[in-house]
């Protein structure tokens, strides 16, 4: 009696330990493949002024210069000063907002759609009152669209990217644009609440320019290596918006012509860490040059599905036609 008592309990003990094992494991499979992202923090970026806000995920860069840069167009001229440019990267989606205090934002806003019109599909449209002008991009690489609109005193410009279509990231960036809003202490202090932009914490950027050469002469002008393999678990960069560089009047006036060439990194979440100059130019040139590198859009690199560092070279040519 009790060696059957003994078997018996053996038996059920294999079984109870084999349905421990795959039962479960099965449905654990399962959760895994099926299960939602971990739940993605974000944040409400505002303008200090109150007029403007955006939502973006809370891991970002955020590049700060006081005294911007100049564009211009023919007679046409601005300058984009307080600029702010802050960048995020989240599950293959690029989400960018940029901000300028201009005295003249209608010019400003002018210049900058009469060189991204052409890229693609242009549409113009009303929101709460305000006019937005919008150029949406279809490649087979890439996705993106980009907002642009003014207030008396400041440029917006906001820019989503990602490889192949338009994702729900894309869709929620857009539609958490309020312009004008207003802050209250109530918001602020509620968890997750509304971040200023004072309040945005800069990334650090190493600016080198001791080893670079003029930029006005042929034989300076960086070597480009041959393209790395393409591999599919290491998506390589995809630069999907590269505003141009201005001419000073300095430089116009004094001829000066050549090309400025920057060593870049790239951080996983689009924006940059550290910048070589490799050849330069003089009269503000190489400041245009690496205002312009700042609001570059790039879709990172990635490993295995995770946005990676990169450096790269990127180059900026001043011709006088």
């Amino acid at each position: 009696m009790i060696r059957t008592l003994t078997i018996k309990h053996l038996f059920l003990l294999l079984l109870s330990v084999a349905a421990g094992c795959f039962i479960p494991g099965t449905a654990l499979g399962q959760e895994t493949k099926d299960a939602a992202p971990k739940e993605e923090k974000w944040i409400r970026v505002q303008n200090d002024n109150g007029e403007f806000s955006v939502e973006l995920p809370d891991e970002y860069s955020y590049f700060y210069d006081k005294e911007g840069f100049h564009i211009s167009s023919g007679p046409n001229d601005a300058t984009l000063s307080e600029m702010r440019v802050v960048n995020s990267y989240r599950r293959g989606t690029l989400l960018s907002f940029e901000a300028y205090k201009t005295k003249h934002p209608e010019t400003a806003l002018k210049m900058t759609l009469e060189s991204d019109k052409s890229f693609g599909k242009f549409e113009k449209f009303d929101q709460n009152g305000a006019i937005f002008h919008q150029v949406a991009v279809k490649k087979e690489e890439y996705s993106m669209v980009r907002q642009y609109f003014i207030s008396d005193q400041y440029f917006y410009i906001l820019t989503a990217g990602s490889r192949g279509e338009e994702t729900e990231l894309i869709k929620r960036f857009f539609k958490s644009v309020k312009y004008p809003v207003k802050a209250t202490p109530e918001t602020r202090s509620e968890p997750g609440g509304i971040v200023l932009f004072s309040e945005l914490k800069k990334t650090p950027i190493v600016l080198r320019t001791k080893d670079a050469t003029p930029g006005n002469k042929p034989k300076n002008a960086p070597k480009q290596g041959p393209r790395p393999p393409v591999d599919p678990a290491r998506p390589g960069i995809i630069v999907i918006a590269k505003p141009r560089a201005s001419y000073t009047d300095p430089a116009r006036m004094s001829q000066e012509e050549g090309s400025v060439a920057l060593r870049m990194t790239i951080l996983p979440t689009g924006g940059f860490s550290q910048v070589d100059v490799v050849t330069q130019l003089g009269f503000g040139l190489l400041r245009q040059a690496v205002m312009a590198a700042m609001r570059m859009k790039v879709l990172p690199m990635e490993t295995d599905g995770k946005p990676v560092p990169y450096t790269g070279i990127f180059q900026y040519g001043f011709t006088i036609y």
